[in-house]
């Protein structure tokens, strides 16, 4: 199955994919591609947060807002 930031990097590249973002063609209809774009946005997102927590180790001493910090923010 994969950790979740694997995941979602699945389901990002085939909503990109569908959405015309990544080979340049799709066989959905202009609305079908905006609603595709919509769930890339999306999945982007979840796999952004999944990526966070992943590889990144929550520290409180530092000031910078980086993967570190949205980490800690998230758990």
């Amino acid at each position: 199955m994969g950790t979740p930031a694997t995941l979602l990097k699945a389901e990002f590249d085939e909503t990109a994919r569908q959405a015309g973002l990544i080979e340049g063609a799709s066989f959905l209809s202009k609305e079908d591609r905006q609603v595709a774009l919509g769930l890339a946005i999306n999945w982007g997102l979840r796999l952004l947060l999944a990526y966070a927590l992943e590889f990144s180790r929550p520290t409180h001493t530092s000031e910078r807002k980086d993967f570190a910090w949205l980490a800690g923010q998230v758990s």
